[in-house]
């Protein structure tokens, strides 16, 4: 908590679910599984606020969420926090700790050597030969500055779960089995971590618009599906609102029930 008080990124709301987080994990920022609930407990922020801050934490880089890997098939969070001591300088060069006394290492191009200078040149190892250790500078990449959006995060057990769902539709329909390719599970990432939509909301949609005449020639990729998603997700609660209640349907029809037998009563 005090690295993210110091030194994170974030802001606004996403700090605080960051804080949130932190306040369950370890000191090195691992092994933080809260649920969904506590977490809204903590921030007062909804669910689908909680998610969102999560996602855009997860593309800061200061988040890593292992899905389905806590207890029980919680998510597992860990809280990123790399130090500015830790981050070098492009192209910084270290001098390892084993440079044999009186070494000089080789010029830069074009510059000449002291005098009395000791030159290092590279040997070739044969079978049974031991070498000298090496004294070639070893360069230490530094973490780049702007994290990737599409950051990996493995087991995603949920993305798998409605693309293969989407497949299997599709497939029912009487078209060929689509391949479930990088960029579904990328479309299906992002209606989950970014759009908030839950696996159980995303299984209706893809129930609905696969069962309907018009968008089900529509609707053949997670891409597409994620495209229109609001589209079909207000088509079908429009056609919900129209559509009569079973119980309407119950009291209608024991009404012309009830006519009928007056009717016969009657003649």
């Amino acid at each position: 908590m005090t690295w993210v008080w110091e030194q994170s990124r974030s802001t606004k709301t996403d700090r605080l679910v960051l804080l949130a987080i932190a306040d369950c994990a370890a000191d090195d920022g691992s092994n933080a599984y809260p649920s969904m609930a506590e977490l809204v407990r903590k921030t007062g922020l909804t669910d689908r606020g909680v998610q969102k801050a999560i996602a855009r934490l997860v593309e800061l880089g200061e988040l890593f969420v292992g899905r389905n890997s806590g207890p029980k098939g919680c998510n597992r969070y860990r809280v990123v926090m790399p130090t500015p001591e830790h981050r070098s300088p492009p192209n910084t060069v270290h001098p390892p700790n084993d440079v044999p006394p009186n070494t000089v290492r080789p010029p830069e191009h074009g510059s000449p050597l002291p005098p009395n200078a000791v030159r290092v040149t590279p040997e070739r190892r044969s079978p049974g030969t031991v070498l000298e250790p090496s004294i070639e500078p070893s360069v230490e990449p530094s973490p780049s500055p702007h994290p990737t959006k599409d950051v990996a995060i493995p087991d995603r057990i949920d993305v798998e779960q409605i693309c293969r769902h989407l497949a299997d539709r599709i497939e029912a329909n009487g078209s060929k089995r689509p391949t479930i390719t990088k960029a579904w599970r990328d479309a299906a990432r992002r209606l989950i971590d970014r759009d908030g939509r839950t696996v159980d909301q995303i299984t209706r949609c893809i129930d609905w618009c696969q069962d309907d005449q018009f968008w089900r020639s529509n609707i053949l990729s997670m891409p597409k599906l994620r495209e229109k998603y609001d589209q079909l997700r207000l088509t079908a609660q429009r056609s919900q609102a129209l559509r009569p209640s079973t119980t309407d349907q119950r009291v209608n029809a024991a009404l012309e029930l009830a006519a009928r037998y007056a009717a016969e009563e009657a003649s």
